[in-house]
Parts: structure tokens; sequence; C-alpha cells
């Protein structure tokens, strides 16, 4: 679960792993069952060891990439990359995965007995997580590879990490640098173009600040981040212009739909779940539209992955418990 924070300070919890569909809560507080951890544990390491066969193959050219299943399978349960072998290297293939879960880099790196060099390069582009670690340097002594005007100058990325830095740590040439960072992005980039929104209309009336959200909004689709912020913030806002990122995304698709309350659900989104059977139940299951059944039975019409037969079997076990 990831929770960055919204423009009104509250925490927004984006589900990165569908927890329903491996038989957990998708709250996270909720109590565990010990054998439902452990029959997960289990088939991350199957996952695992199938996962460092490949890169053994690909490692001695006996296999050019890997096979699609497998890799559908790592990237809805990433825990498997970072219990590879200490002696075999990850391939960048895998690197786009991290992407969606770069808070595993950020434990990686936490946990290191000391500085590890690879691990702060990945989280170099995440201003958030430069934040945290420039915190880190300060306050505990830790260093960092690049200097501290570097690292706040890759927070400009997401301005408001570089806000939330300035506001302890005030440079006036910095703060200006970042204002002309956030306007001359303001059309295009969905980061700089939230916050622009906000710092123009922080004392405005709730009339004012929708009238400039309307110009702004297809800005904001281009970000799902920013998309389910605005739809939370302003519940009347027209969705369909934000939802240009979100809906090619099973991930973001399922979590729009389970923190807006299935608000702007669209045929798109629900083909972009269906296509993925792990984000399509803990949308049912998270969700519980009206037309659940027939989801599921679609569900179990599409192409199957093998990597993930068992836990559909299993959710499909329960749902006909809890029905009967």
């Amino acid at each position: 679960m990831d929770e960055p924070q919204t423009t009104q300070g509250q925490p927004l919890p984006i589900l990165k792993i569908p927890l329903a569909f491996y038989g957990l809560p998708s709250d996270a507080s909720a109590p565990r069952r010990a054998g439902d951890i452990a029959r997960l544990d289990g088939y991350v390491s199957r996952l695992t060891g199938e996962l460092t066969s490949a890169i053994k193959n690909a490692e001695a050219g006996t296999a050019a990439r890997f096979a699609d299943d497998l890799y559908q399978a790592v990237k809805i349960m990433p825990v498997a990359i970072f219990r590879i072998p200490d002696n075999y290297e990850v391939p960048p293939s895998l690197f786009t995965i991290l992407h969606d879960h770069i808070y595993y880099v950020y434990s990686a790196y936490k946990a290191s007995a000391t500085p590890d060099l690879n691990l702060e390069y990945l989280l170099a582009g995440y201003p958030e997580y430069q934040y945290h670690m420039l915190s880190d340097q300060i306050g505990h002594g830790e260093v960092l590879s690049q200097s501290e005007e570097n690292s706040v100058h890759a927070m400009f990325n997401n301005p408001f990490w570089a806000i939330k830095w300035l506001e302890h740590h005030f440079v006036d040439d910095t703060y200006k640098e970042m204002l002309r960072h956030i306007y001359n992005l303001k059309d295009h980039d969905a980061w700089a173009a939230h916050c622009f929104h906000w710092l123009k209309t922080r004392t405005a009336t709730p009339e004012m600040k929708r009238e400039e959200l309307a110009k702004v909004l297809s800005v904001f689709g281009n970000q799902p981040y920013i998309a389910i912020i605005t739809a939370l913030e302003f519940p009347d806002v027209e969705t369909g212009p934000l939802l240009s990122a979100v809906q090619d995304s099973p991930m973001w698709s399922c979590n729009w739909l389970r923190l807006t309350k299935n608000r702007g659900v669209n045929h798109k989104m629900i083909e972009t779940l269906l296509g993925c059977t792990p984000w399509g139940i803990q949308y049912i299951n998270d969700v519980n539209p009206p037309d659940a059944a027939e989801l599921l039975e679609q569900i179990k019409l599409r192409p199957k992955n093998p990597w993930w037969n068992e836990w559909l079997d299993l959710y499909l076990e329960k749902w006909m418990q809890n029905r009967t």
C-alpha cells in the first residue's frame, strides 16, 4: 500500500498489489491468517525460483527473454524480484516493474548497512524518496552521492515535495527556480499543472477553483495520482478528461474505482480490468459492482495465466461459499 499525501494533507491509500486476489484483506491494518500468509510465501518462493532460472538461462544465452506468463506474474507480485539471490544480476527488463513499486527499492536502501549507490541511483528520479533520503542525510548523518542542491532540484518533478523541503530549509534562489519550473511546465506536466493550480487558487472561492480546474483537467489526466486526487477533492468534476492514463492501467483503474466508489466507470476501464485477472478480482472484491457475477464469468472465460490459476480457483470457491 502506497500512501502519498493529497494537497489537503490526507493520505491517499493506493493499492499497489491486488491483495484480495492472493487471499489477503485489502486493508493493510486488518488481521491476516497465518495459513494465508504461508500459502502466499510459498507461492512467492516458487515464483522467485522460476525467475532465477529464467535469469540464469538468459545469462547463459539459452533464452532470449522471459516467458510472458512469468513476466506478468512477477509484475503483479514484484516482491519476487527482491528474493533473487545476490549472485544474480537483476536484468534491465525487470526495472520497468519497479516503477510502480519503488517503495520496495527504498525499503532495501534503508535496510542496507552501507549506502548502496545502485539503489540510490534507482531512487534518484522519485521526488518523494529524494525528500526522505535527504531528510535522513541531515537528520541521521547519512551521506548521499549527490549534493543537497541536486537532490532538491530532483524534487521539482513533483513540486509538492520541493515545497515541503523548502518549508524547513528555505533558499530563495531555489524557491524562485522551482516556481519557474512549475510555470514553464504547467501546460503539459500534470505535477506542475496541479501545483500551479493549487498555488493560484489557495485563497480562491470554490466557484473560482472549479472554473480554473476546468482549464487543466486534460493535463491532470496524464498522471493517475493527480487524476484520483482531483476526483476526490472535487466530487462534481467531469471525470472523462481525468481518465486518459487511468483507464489503460489495471492497477490504476482498480484504484480509481475503489476510491471514487465506482464513479465514472466506463467500458474501457472494465475491459482493462478483465484483461488482468488479479486486478479484475480486486475490483470485484472491493467495489462489489451490481454485475459482479457476470464479470466473474467473463474472467473465467479469458485466457489463463498458469501462475494465477490456483488463486482464481480459491477466490471463486470463497465467492460461492459467501453466496450460499
